[in-house]
């Protein structure tokens, strides 16, 4: 036996203040699974790390190259010790560590020697951290019987320290505002000595609080933010009075994440209420026009037309939110920072709504035919294009409202954002459906529309009216183009409006046989808007400073200047906004058009800062992020000496903005 075990191959290597081995258990049998890890040795003082390093360090990293017919899983982790260097928390390992992998063959016939090779980097740390690396190759003899290998009890040692699933455990979590619960259920005597949170479960390192309640034990964490517990949230080491010294760990494995169920059944009742009260907010109003001259002209054509026309009117809010969902999901792992209304940054697509609002507006006077994009136009039951017009317009209803948020919706995107494709999008859909729930409601009950007048001469006359709040509509769109890009930008679209102005009069000349004319004037006319939109899309953004607006000065947001002036002892007030959010204007022409919050800012010595999302900016996008919103518009508070902010929500009145500096 021991002849044969003298011909493994070693693999060592000493470096950064450890000697680092790869081993195996045993000689194998081909065909069978066994264990390999790598053993380390530090030096005193030094240690290396845990899965969950804590607040300083790496966990190592491995790369196999590994045989045909070969399989590696782990690395698996022992039991780690409580690292603290002055406030600093760190989970590893002192003196010794071990990661564990476990090795499977599906070729049973193969006798050949086995060689693994791994790649493998470590950090060793002691005040200073020093890296590691290093490609070991091990080489295993194949018989046909296992043998144990010189290594095999050190590695039965580190086998008994492994965290194991504990059927006689029961977790469940408990979540307050600022503390998170674990409770553990066992009818075991035990002795527990410690808890420790895994990577992706984001609560204070620090020693939690543990108490002995009848055959429960309560953990309780400080929160770092508000992401729901993960199902696997980490490991609970303790004793068996009967076993002396012997540490277990048990994994925490909450079969039913309570916390995570509850995180989806809020986020997808929020954003059901959120949608639905977008009915409401100003972001609609420039598509309502659209959508109540279609109810007025469709009140005379019996049930059927109302039902088909609300679905597909529903489905086309529907198809949208999805269609953005995805979007968002997409841009997000390209590592974009994008937030609820990000399409409004863009220029190129603000000068396509511009031009759409405008040709809407001029066909309701009657200046150009566009019946094939209407709501509705007197077309049979069977017209396709009535259909087209009912989709389009509530496409049309989620590209104008999407870049406000209505309350509950914040944080309820706030949270799909962060979620899985399925989750973000089951949110979203959640969202359309609010948005189209009056619509659905219709469709159920048609005969509501009976209660509209009968259409009649005077319905012409509505229609014409409706073409003046897509005319408010394209003057805000030209607003916020200037501020989002240049004034030269606004000042080329209007010179392409005016070369389309002038193709829509050779279009009327139809008997002097300028339609074509008019035709592709009105095609250059958009094309000369986006070009100098491009133009200036290549000068350098210059950062925002300061302004003035409602005669306030407003500093430009910097989460370092904010945090700064309340450790120095100030207020800070932050409003996250956008030109192209209605919303916003509006909660801020309310608030800060009041001469009494004008009065108590100067009283308060209040630090204004203005967070512009007019334009994508990462920082402000991130910042979002941090309180759980993905979506303006929002406002965050910082107390004196916090140096940290307090999210009020979407929604400022004078009120809500004196109560939240502690006036009633």
């Amino acid at each position: 036996m021991v002849s044969s075990l003298s011909v493994w191959a070693s693999s060592e290597t000493r470096q950064a203040h450890s000697v680092a081995r790869l081993i195996s258990e045993e000689k194998v049998v081909a065909g069978q699974s066994f264990a390999v890890g790598l053993h380390l040795v530090l030096e005193e003082g030094w240690h290396s790390y845990w899965s969950n390093p804590g607040d300083a360090g790496t966990p190592p990293q491995f790369k196999w190259t590994l045989p045909e017919g070969v399989s590696v899983t782990g690395p698996y982790y022992s039991i780690p010790q409580r690292i603290e260097i002055g406030s600093a928390v760190s989970f590893g390992y002192a003196s010794e560590a071990f990661y564990r992998f476990e090795v499977s063959q599906s070729n049973s016939s193969d006798q050949r020697p086995l060689l693994l090779i791994l790649d493998a980097e470590w950090l060793v740390c002691e005040k200073t951290c020093v890296p590691a690396k290093h490609q070991f190759k091990l080489e295993i003899p194949r018989g046909l019987q296992s043998e144990p290998a010189p290594e095999a009890p050190l590695i039965a040692r580190f086998q008994q320290l492994l965290p194991q699933d504990n059927p006689e455990m029961k977790f469940r979590v408990q979540e307050q505002q600022n503390e998170v619960s674990l409770r553990m259920q066992t009818s075991e005597t035990l002795e527990v000595l410690d808890v420790f949170p895994a990577s992706d479960w984001w609560v204070d390192l620090a020693s939690p609080r543990i108490e002995k309640q009848s055959q429960e034990f309560v953990f309780t964490f400080k929160k770092k933010n508000s992401k729901g517990v993960p199902e696997r949230p980490g490991i609970v080491v303790y004793r068996k009075p009967q076993e002396g010294s012997q540490l277990h760990a048990a994994e925490i494995v909450l079969n039913e994440n309570p916390a995570a169920l509850a995180g989806l059944l809020s986020a997808f009742a929020f954003a059901f209420l959120g949608g639905l009260l977008l009915n409401l907010m100003p972001c609609v109003f420039p598509v309502l026009s659209i959508k109540v001259f279609s109810v007025l002209e469709q009140a005379g054509k019996g049930k059927q037309w109302v039902r088909h026309s609300s679905l597909i009117y529903a489905a086309g809010i529907l198809v949208s939110f999805m269609a953005l969902g995805v979007g968002l999901a997409a841009l997000r792992s390209w590592g974009e920072a994008v937030g609820w209304g990000f399409q409004l940054q863009n220029p190129y697509l603000l000068v396509v709504l511009i031009f759409l609002f405008l040709s809407l507006g001029v066909s309701f006077l009657g200046g150009i035919d566009l019946s094939w994009l209407q709501v509705g136009a007197g077309q049979s039951l069977a017209n396709q294009a009535g259909w087209t017009g009912e989709f389009f317009s509530g496409v049309l209803c989620v590209v104008v409202a999407s870049p406000c948020t209505a309350p509950f919706m914040g944080a309820a995107l706030g949270y799909a954002i962060a979620q899985p494709l399925p989750i973000l999008l089951t949110v979203f859909l959640s969202l359309g459906i609010g948005l189209a729930f009056p619509y659905l409601v219709l469709a159920l009950f048609p005969q509501a529309a009976r209660v509209l007048p009968r259409p009649g001469r005077w319905m012409e006359t509505v229609k014409e009216a409706m073409a003046f709040p897509l005319f408010a509509t394209v003057i805000w769109l030209l607003w916020i183009l200037g501020r989002s890009s240049s004034a030269f930008a606004m000042i080329g679209t209007l010179s392409g409006i005016l070369i389309s102005g002038i193709g829509l009069w050779a279009h009327h000349h139809k008997k002097q046989r300028k339609i074509r004319w008019g035709i592709l004037l009105g095609i250059t006319g958009v094309l000369v808007s986006l070009w100098m939109v491009h133009r200036q899309m290549q000068n350098p953004i210059q950062a925002s400073g300061s302004s003035i607006s409602h005669g306030i000065t407003w500093e430009a947001f910097s989460e370092e200047r904010a945090a700064e002036a309340s450790k120095a002892g100030k207020w800070v007030f932050v409003d996250f906004t956008a030109s192209w959010c209605v919303t916003c204007q509006v909660n801020e022409e309310v608030t800060f058009g009041s001469a009494g919050v004008r009065d108590f800012i100067r009283e308060k010595d209040i630090v204004m800062m203005k967070a512009d999302w007019t334009k994508a900016d990462p920082a402000i996008t991130q910042a979002l992020k941090s309180y759980q919103r993905i979506g303006v518009p929002y406002y965050v508070v910082y107390a004196p000496g916090s140096g940290k902010g307090r999210g009020l929500g979407e929604i400022l009145t004078p009120k809500i903005f004196k109560k939240a500096f502690g006036e009633s």
